[in-house]
């Protein structure tokens, strides 16, 4: 049986898909970095946008060493997994 101890000493990784999401994705990562579990690694998927979703992320949206954040285009996640 796992100890609540264990638990809170394991990241959980957040996986944030998007697709056109400026205006969604704000309220999603505000969503993630509300939660009461603070050993979070999120990451944004970004699935070709065309829109502003990038820079609602880069312009610094989750607090610098809060969490620890990723912005991958789809491309870099093909990449990464050959």
């Amino acid at each position: 049986m796992t100890s609540a101890t264990q638990i809170s000493n394991q990241l959980v990784s957040v996986v944030i898909p998007a697709y056109n999401a400026e205006r969604w994705i704000k309220e999603a990562l505000s969503s993630v970095l509300s939660q009461t579990y603070r050993d979070l690694k999120i990451i944004v998927i970004d699935d070709g946008c065309t829109d502003g979703t990038a820079n609602v992320f880069r312009v610094g949206y989750i607090p610098i060493g809060a969490h620890s954040a990723l912005y991958l285009e789809s491309s870099e996640v093909l990449s990464r997994s050959e």
